[in-house]
C-alpha cells in the first residue's frame, strides 16, 4: 500500500533546510509526499527540481498572532486535509502543530505526528501577556496534542517535561530525536582556519539569540586582543517582532564590532575558517542546528546553559556553557579558548565524535521514519 504523507511546515525555507531529506527518505520508501507552507523567501527553488513532491501554499503567518487570520489559517488546513486525506500528517514548529493538530481532529486524519522544534518565546517569555496568552492557549494545546494517535516528537527533555507539568501532553506518546541532523560528509574538520582568531555566531537576528550579547562581548575582548575577528552571519527576521533593527546593526557595522556578512549559504566553508562557534541563546531552544554543525565541523562551542543549546554540547569537553544574558561570563568564555587554542582543537575534535554519534543526518531520518512505522502499525495499516 502506499501511505500520503502531508508534511506542514510555516515556510518552504525551513523545510529545505530541516526537513527535505526526510520527504526524500519517505519517497524511497514508496510514500506519496504532500508538504504544506505558509511562506517562502526564495524565488526559485533547485532543491526541489524533479521531486515527486506536491506543494501546497497554506494562508499560515508565521510570525503575530490576529485572531480572525488564525480561525481562517486553521479552517484551511482543515480543508487541506479532507481534500488530500493524508495518512500520516508531520506537524513541523508551534503553528503548524497548534493549528494543524486541531485540524487533524477535526478531519478524522488517522495518524498525527507532532514536532516541537523548541517551544520559542511564548514559554521563554516571563511577562504577563505571554503567561496570559498561554493560559488562554493551554486547552487548545491540549486538544492539538490530544489526538488518539499521536507521537509528539522533542528534541530536549526540557521541553517534554514542561508540556507534561503543565499538563499539556501525556508521557505515553513521546520521543526523543536530537535536532534534524545533519550531513557530517560535507563537514571536513582541519587547520584551513582563518589567520587570524575568529568567532562566529550564524543565526537569525532576533534578540532571543544572544546577538547583542555577542556584541558586548565583541566590544570587551577586541580591547584586550587586538588580532580576533568577530563574524555574525544571519539575516533580520522580519516576522519577528523581536528582531535586531537595521539601525542597530548599521552602528555595529559602522564601528567595527562585528562583520555582518548576512544570510551563509556556505555553514561548511565558513565554519571550516572559524576558531570557535557561538550561540549565546536564550531562546527556547529545541536543540539548535547551528551547534550540530559546529559539532560536525569539529569546532569548540561557546554557548548557554538554556534548555536545547546545554544539550548541545557536552560542557567543558566540546565546548563551554555559560549562564544566558551574562556577557562578563561569555566574555570570559571565549578570551579562556583564544587563551589556550590546543583546548579548542581538543575540544572540536570531541565535538565531532559527538556529531557522528548523535547528529548524523542519516540516524535523525531512519528515527522518524521508525515513528511513521510504529503509528501505522498501531493504527493496524
Amino acid at each position: 500500500m502506499k501511505y500520503k504523507l502531508l508534511i506542514l511546515v510555516n515556510d518552504l525555507d525551513y523545510f529545505i533546510s530541516h526537513r527535505l531529506v526526510i520527504a526524500k527518505k519517505a519517497l524511497s520508501k514508496g510514500y506519496k509526499v504532500i508538504v504544506g507552507y505558509g511562506s517562502k523567501t526564495k524565488n526559485y527553488y533547485k532543491e526541489l527540481e524533479d521531486l515527486k513532491i506536491n506543494f501546497v501554499y497554506v494562508n499560515m503567518r508565521r510570525g503575530g498572532i490576529n485572531l480572525i487570520e488564525e480561525l481562517f489559517s486553521i479552517f484551511n488546513i482543515y480543508l487541506l486535509f479532507c481534500r488530500e486525506k493524508p495518512d500520516i500528517v508531520h506537524l513541523v514548529t508551534l503553528k503548524p502543530y497548534l493549528y494543524g493538530g486541531i485540524a487533524a481532529r477535526i478531519a478524522s486524519v488517522p495518524n498525527v505526528v507532532s514536532a516541537v522544534a523548541g517551544l520559542g518565546s511564548l514559554f521563554s517569555d516571563k511577562g504577563i501577556f505571554p503567561r496570559v496568552i498561554l493560559y488562554i492557549l493551554k486547552p487548545i494545546l491540549k486538544f492539538a496534542f490530544g489526538h488518539s494517535n499521536q507521537i509528539v516528537i522533542f528534541q530536549n527533555l526540557n521541553d517534554k517535561k514542561l508540556l507534561e507539568s503543565k499538563k499539556i501532553i501525556k508521557n505515553n506518546n513521546t520521543t526523543l530525536i536530537k535536532g534534524s541532523g545533519v550531513e557530517i560528509s560535507r563537514f571536513k574538520p582541519n587547520n584551513k582556519k582563518d589567520s587570524v582568531a575568529t568567532v562566529v555566531l550564524a543565526s537569525r537576528l532576533i534578540e532571543e539569540k544572544g546577538i547583542c550579547e555577542f556584541v558586548e562581548a565583541a566590544k570587551k575582548i577586541k580591547i584586550k586582543f587586538k588580532r580576533v575577528n568577530f563574524i555574525l552571519a544571519g539575516a533580520i527576521d522580519k516576522a519577528n517582532p523581536n528582531s535586531i533593527s537595521s539601525l542597530k546593526i548599521d552602528n555595529w557595522i559602522k564601528n567595527g564590532v562585528v562583520d555582518l556578512i548576512g544570510f551563509a549559504n556556505d555553514i561548511p566553508e565558513l565554519f571550516s575558517r572559524a576558531h570557535i562557534i557561538c550561540l549565546p541563546s536564550y531562546y527556547n531552544e529545541g536543540l539548535p542546528r547551528t551547534l550540530q554543525e559546529a559539532a560536525a565541523a569539529g569546532r569548540p562551542v561557546v554557548t548557554t546553559t538554556n534548555p536545547g543549546c546545554i544539550d548541545g554540547i557536552i560542557h567543558n569537553e566540546t565546548g563551554i556553557a555559560v549562564p544566558p544574558k551574562n556577557v562578563d561570563a561569555l566574555v570570559e568564555a571565549i578570551e579562556y579558548l583564544l587563551k589556550n587554542p590546543e583546548i579548542g582543537v581538543k575540544m572540536g575534535k570531541k565535538g565531532r565524535e559527538l556529531a557522528k554519534k548523535y547528529f548524523d543526518q542519516r540516524l535523525i531520518v531512519d528515527q522518524h521514519m521508525k515513528v511513521y512505522e510504529e503509528l501505522l502499525e498501531k493504527n493496524n495499516y
